[in-house]
């Protein structure tokens, strides 16, 4: 129960700020270069990619994290 509760929630958790994720890393990685600030961003990735642009990175970031909280957590449940 506690492996199954916790891949749930980190998949939640990956879908919910993984927007928040792209916004800062392109912030970070391009600068205010190309963007003017937060909403700036925001617009050109959603009228350069769409919807999807938010979400890039997303798979990789679910395969890497899911099995890794769904491990940890039951451990942490036990040893607590």
């Amino acid at each position: 129960m506690n492996f199954t509760s916790a891949c749930i929630a980190r998949i939640i958790q990956s879908v919910l700020s993984n927007p928040i994720i792209v916004i800062k890393t392109r912030l970070e990685v391009l600068g205010f270069s190309e963007y003017n600030g937060i909403i700036d961003a925001s617009n050109q990735i959603y009228s350069k990619e769409g919807i999807g642009g938010f979400y890039t990175g997303l798979k990789i970031s679910i395969i890497r994290d899911v099995p890794f909280s769904g491990i940890f957590f039951p451990i942490y449940e036990i040893n607590k």
